[in-house]
């Protein structure tokens, strides 16, 4: 199984790992700590991000970073 070197993790947009297991809408932190512990990444952002929704407002959403470099 081949994972990719930088992950990019968003609250609003959910990814499965090449493993198997699936982020949900509810278990982003869970879901960031699997790469940590089950494949050796280190986490090396965490933060907001804003984007515009499709009705022209603003979207909030947490972004998590990880490598494994």
């Amino acid at each position: 199984m081949k994972l990719e070197p930088i992950i990019y993790l968003r609250s609003d947009l959910l990814v499965g790992c090449a493993c198997g297991k699936q982020q949900t809408e509810d278990n982003l932190g869970d879901f960031s700590s699997h790469f940590v512990v089950d494949h050796g990444y280190r986490i090396t952002h965490s933060g907001q991000e804003t984007s515009h929704a499709p009705d022209g407002g603003l979207w909030q959403s947490t972004v998590i970073v990880l490598t494994n470099q």
